[in-house]
This record gives structure tokens, C-alpha cells and sequence, in this order.
């Protein structure tokens, strides 16, 4: 089926309804687009050769107009007369947050090709309470409107019907309860596209609330942390009832757990559809259509998933991320370290040649520290122990190797031996040495940017 064929197209000149033809921006988004569907289905190995003849673009130009880079490549003997190839490529050493943050606009490129258009500068959220800011381009926003559309078709959503988000709203810090409605998605699929109508629902709004919204506004796609939805759907289950009308949940910021697939299909019935993006670097990778493994965006970063001696894992590895934007002229993120690790994939199965990521495991502070000192991804089981005592929000705190706190927010206070039967199971789910003390409290809060992080790990290795 031709996903187009229910995708009417925006026209931007008067008389002209079908078939529609966008404005200047939308057009530009439309060759990005075009492009993007022709490159997706090459080999992997031409898709490769196409990064690192874009990734030698910008190191070239991130030399002559960043002294930093300038100072770092040429103390690492580099030589720029031929393209770089992998066994080059990872010669080049990796940038931190901590590099950013220490060097900040001295990382700019004075001056960045005029063609990218007007830049601009995004700071994250700082949940690891490492913020930074970066400086992005036009043409850097072009490529992330042209993805998003992308994701859309991919997983052939019908525009013309209602769209919904819970998120943190831009501007609005403070925890009242704040809703938006839109005419329309917004940019980039207002660009392009017609489509149906869009609403928005601060994050802070008390959960029993956003249920209620849900159903009231009946959306066929909803946009959510994976933390919300799971607390949603542990509220639906409570209740017996459903979100009537949603056709699919699209999931940000945070990582999917196969478990939370499984309730969402078993409460809702529906599919989660997940995307893997920074603030600072864009999309790095959206959930195959028809499968829970994702594609990396490969004419948008190159990703590398890297062993602890910097080689590229195998296939079924799990490694830490490095990423590079390849769009990224006015301040290039040569070889960044985001934090994060993965497991990587095989070839796909519906045919793209795009590289593969199975898992995204989360970073390094989300994994435990056992008492020997090794480190391995914490399972919690907190499907089965929501269902052994009334909790309705759960974070666990490791404060040194043999002790985790687990935070929790009750629906009402703990009863008879419900506590002890939670510490019970906690510890025959960890390894021998690790105990558990309970603290309840009234709300478990979200950084500032909107993100929930349902383990932490604060041992220092």
C-alpha cells in the first residue's frame, strides 16, 4: 500500500489544491524526504561509504574554523588528502560533556558556511547535571523536520486524525496544569502535510487528570515518556478501563523496557513506537516499522556502539554509544560520548540497509554496581510488584554497593505485610549482598526537562 495515498499534500500557490505543492520550506523538506526513501534501502556497505565521505566534509571544515579541533587532530598526526576511512575515522579522539561544557562556544566554527542559514543555540535539560549548549543551523533543522517525516510514514500514521502530547510544554516550569490545542500537528508536518487537529497536556498534571484528558480528547497517536505511559497504563489496569480511539503510542527521552511493550499491547492493545534522539545531536535511531528493533539515522549521524578498548562491538555487543552529527557545521560533535550504551543489531529484516541498534540500555549511572564491583543492567520486576503493594510511582537510588533505596508514592499507605513482601522481592530479584530500605514519599519529580529515571546508580567506581 502507497502510504501517500493518504497523505494529501499542502499547497502553498493559490488555485493549485492537487497535487499540492509546498511552500519553500516544504519543499525543501520534500527533496530531504525523497532522498531519505531512496538512500534507507542501499547496501550497508554504500551507506557507509556515504558517511564517511560526509563525516570527511566536516572534519576538514571543523580544522580550519575550530582551533580546537585544529590543536587535537594535528597533535594526533592526522593528514586530510584523502576521505577517511573507518580505521581513521576512529583514530580520532572522542569528545565528552565535559569538553563541551569546559570549551562551549570555543567549539563554534568561525565561521560556518553561510548556506546552512540562521543558527541558533539549544541547551539540555542537564538531567545528569551535566547541561550543554549547542549551536545548530537551518539545514541542521531541515534534516530533523525531513526524519520526523520519515517516522510518520514509516509507520504509515493517518495525519488527518487527532494527535495529543503529555510533555514538558517549552516555558512552562511550573507545576500547574496547562493544556494546548492546535488547529493542525504543528511544523514539520504543517509544512507539508494536511492533517487533523493536535493538543498538548503539561507533564506536571496530577496523573488521574491526564487519564481523564485522554479520554475526553480521544487521540488516535499520543506522544509520552515511557515513565508516564507506564504509570497510565498501571492506572488503566486499576480502573478496568482504556484510552478509547488510540491507534498507537510514540515514546521519547527515556528507554522502553520489552516489559512495557508487553503491558501496553496487553492494556490498550496497541503498539509503542520509540524514537532515540538528543537535544544536542538530534535523532540517532526510530523503531523499525513492524519490529521493537531500531534504525539508525544514518544520514544524520554517524553512531558507533564502541567496546571499553574503543573497537566496534559485533553483532548482539552491547557497547557505549558515540555519536557524530553530520549536519552539525557550526559547532561539529566530532566522535561525542553521549552516555549511553547498546546493544547492536543484525541486518533487518524488512530490507533497509540501515545499521541496527536491538536494545538501548541507558546510561552508565542507570546500571548497578554490585559488591564486587562489577556492573550489570538492574531488573527490578516492577510489573509484578505494583501488584504486591498499592504503589503508584517507584524510583530505586543505589547509594553504595550493597544498598539501594526504593522510593515510593503510594495510593494509600502500606497495609498488614505488604512492605516487608516488597523488600522480600526486591532482594531475591539483586545479587547476594544488596539490601533494601523502603522510603515513601508524596511525589517522585521529573528534572527539569520533563525526564524520569527510574534507577540510579550513585556509586563512584
Amino acid at each position: 500500500m502507497n502510504p501517500y495515498r493518504y497523505l494529501p499534500v499542502i499547497s502553498d500557490i493559490d488555485g493549485i489544491v492537487w497535487p499540492g505543492i509546498p511552500g519553500p520550506r516544504g519543499r525543501s523538506i520534500v527533496a530531504l524526504l525523497h532522498q531519505l526513501q531512496q538512500s534507507e534501502w542501499l547496501a550497508p556497505e554504500e551507506i557507509r561509504r556515504l558517511q564517511y565521505m560526509q563525516a570527511s566534509q566536516l572534519v576538514r571544515r571543523a580544522v580550519r574554523t575550530v582551533p580546537f579541533y585544529r590543536e587535537r587532530l594535528a597533535a594526533a598526526g592526522f593528514s586530510f588528502e584523502r576521505p577517511l576511512g573507518p580505521e581513521e575515522w576512529r583514530r580520532i579522539p572522542l569528545l565528552t560533556r565535559e569538553d563541551i561544557q569546559q570549551q562551549g562556544e570555543q567549539l563554534e566554527a568561525r565561521p560556518y558556511p553561510k548556506a546552512h542559514g540562521a543558527g541558533s543555540r539549544s541547551s539540555t535539560s542537564g538531567s545528569t547535571g551535566k547541561p550543554v549548549t549547542v549551536l545548530t543551523t537551518a539545514a541542521g533543522q531541515l534534516m530533523w523536520a525531513a526524519i520526523t517525516l520519515r517516522d510518520h510514514i514509516w509507520h504509515r500514521r493517518e495525519l488527518w486524525r487527532k494527535f495529543a502530547a503529555i510533555r514538558k510544554l517549552k516555558g512552562h516550569d511550573t507545576r500547574e496544569r496547562r493544556e494546548i490545542t492546535f488547529d493542525s500537528w504543528k511544523a514539520p508536518v504543517s509544512d507539508v502535510f494536511q492533517s487533523g487537529p493536535g493538543a498538548m497536556l503539561s507533564i506536571n498534571t496530577a496523573l488521574d487528570e491526564q487519564l481523564k484528558w485522554l479520554r475526553d480528547v480521544k487521540p488516535a497517536y499520543l506522544l509520552v515518556y515511557p515513565t508516564n505511559l507506564q504509570a497510565l497504563l498501571d492506572l488503566c489496569r486499576r480502573d478496568g478501563g482504556g484510552i478509547p480511539g488510540l491507534l498507537q503510542v510514540r515514546t521519547m527521552a527515556e528507554i522502553v523496557s520489552p516489559e512495557l511493550r508487553a503491558q501496553c499491547r496487553e492494556v490498550l492493545g496497541i503498539e509503542i513506537a520509540d524514537m532515540y534522539s538528543s537535544q544536542e545531536c538530534g535523532y540517532f535511531a526510530l523503531q523499525c516499522p513492524g519490529h521493537d528493533h531500531y534504525l539508525v539515522q544514518a544520514e544524520s549521524c554517524l553512531l558507533e556502539v564502541l567496546r571499553d578498548d574503543g573497537e566496534p562491538c559485533a553483532v548482539g555487543e552491547t557497547g557505549r554509544v558515540v555519536v557524530t552529527p553530520l549536519l552539525a557545521f557550526a559547532m561539529p560533535l566530532l566522535r561525542y560520548e553521549i552516555g549511553d550504551y547498546a546493544t547492536v543489531g543484525g541486518p533487518s529484516p524488512c530490507g533497509r540497509g540501515l545499521p541496527v541498534l536491538d536494545h538501548i540500555l541507558g546510561r552508565v549511572r542507570n546500571m548497578l554496581v554490585q559488591p564486587d564491583g562489577q556492573r550489570i543492567w538492574p531488573a527490578f520486576g516492577t510489573r509484578t510488584l505494583v501488584k504486591l503493594a498499592p504503589i503508584r510511582q517507584y524510583q530505586f537510588i543505589q547509594h553504595d554497593r550493597h544498598r539501594v533505596e526504593a522510593c515510593f508514592a503510594l495510593w494509600r499507605p502500606f497495609e498488614g505485610d505488604e512492605e516487608r513482601r516488597v523488600v522480600e522481592f526486591l532482594r531475591d530479584k539483586m545479587p547476594e549482598g544488596i539490601d533494601f530500605h523502603v522510603t515513601v514519599v508524596d511525589e517522585i519529580p521529573r528534572s527539569a526537562g520533563g525526564k524520569y529515571e527510574d534507577f540510579v546508580c550513585k556509586v563512584r567506581d
